[in-house]
């Protein structure tokens, strides 16, 4: 990660709390990489053990957002920041926000698991939600990638993928129940 913006201020402490806050998101898109993956394969695998895992430890994911979100509040109050850093800061609320609700979503598939390993109904809608699960947790992996090099043009193809995303959504809920 390139960090040579931070090293441009006065105090040690301020490069510090904003290296903090990216190394904290990437922690927290970490956590919810992994509660995806294990809701979507114990969805493939119509497994209700790990999705009940997926489901208890939603709350690490909470806990995650709240604390970026504090520190972030810390540092607009006491530190004021302009320009890059500003926008560091405020893309950092940004993005906790949608990590948690990406977790709030693994949750919802690993729900469908535990239905899923109950019974046989629904179970080619629950592959369809699988299968697009896979894809949405590539694009998690790359646009995290994307923050952790800056990297705004790869950020970017995924906002193009998510568009392409959402319409086979719309069609597999088109086509059968809604959950």
């Amino acid at each position: 990660m390139d960090t040579s913006d931070f090293k441009h201020h006065y105090s040690q402490q301020y490069n510090a709390e904003l290296e903090e806050i990216r190394s904290r998101v990437l922690a927290m898109g970490g956590l919810v990489e992994q509660q995806l993956g294990m809701a979507i394969d114990a969805l493939n695998r119509a497994q209700s053990e790990p999705a009940e895992e997926v489901v208890s430890n939603d709350y690490k994911v909470n806990a995650c957002d709240v604390e970026i979100d504090e520190r972030c509040t810390k540092i607009l109050a006491l530190r004021q920041p302009t320009a890059s850093d500003l926008r560091l800061v405020l893309t950092v609320i940004k993005a906790t926000a949608d990590l948690e609700r990406i977790g709030d979503e693994a949750k919802r598939v690993a729900r469908m698991a535990i239905r899923a390993a109950s019974g046989d109904h629904g179970r080619n809608l629950f592959r369809q939600i699988a299968h697009l699960g896979s894809q949405v947790q590539q694009m998690l992996h790359d646009v995290l990638d994307a923050f952790a090099r800056t990297d705004v043009d790869a950020a970017i193809a995924v906002a193009h993928e998510d568009v392409n995303i959402d319409r086979e959504y719309e069609s597999v809920m088109r086509q059968g129940m809604t959950y």
